[in-house]
């Protein structure tokens, strides 16, 4: 039986697009999976994870030149450094783990401090849901307690 050319190329785009979707399609929205990069994706993240996120303010610390955003999460306490890009941000990353683990510092809550893309993120406080999500987004923390 011959079937008519326009029905074949019918067939053959269906196949085609039914595969780029099956080989794409990792059952989570893209903006999930993408890499959180900056302060705006973190954010956002953070959202999406199912925490309580409200942006407080702005911080000054003596340990950087960059001014950071406060968050409030869950009740606790995060500030947010944003570098230039994800090389100064790993640099300044190195210069807080030395400065660190030779000052003594009074915080308020523990510390913890993880870098991803060319953010620094300072969370105060011991919520096991929040570290988690600090932990998926940006791996170990490399400084605190």
């Amino acid at each position: 039986m011959k079937y008519p050319k326009s029905l074949i190329l019918v067939f053959i785009i269906a196949v085609l697009l039914a595969a780029c979707g099956a080989a794409g399609d990792s059952g989570t929205p893209e903006s999930e999976t993408a890499p959180v990069m900056d302060y705006a994706s973190f954010a956002a993240y953070l959202g999406e994870a199912g925490l309580q996120v409200e942006e407080t303010g702005v911080v000054s610390q003596p340990f950087t030149a960059t001014e950071g955003k406060t968050l409030t999460v869950n009740g606790d306490e995060m500030q947010v450094f944003e570098f230039s890009d994800q090389s100064s941000a790993e640099a300044q990353a190195a210069a807080f783990k030395e400065y660190f683990d030779t000052a003594m510092i009074m915080w308020i809550a523990p510390p913890h401090f993880y870098q991803t893309g060319k953010i620094i993120v300072l969370y105060l406080g011991e919520n096991a849901e929040i570290i988690r999500t600090l932990e998926a987004v940006a791996g170990t923390q490399f400084a605190g307690q």
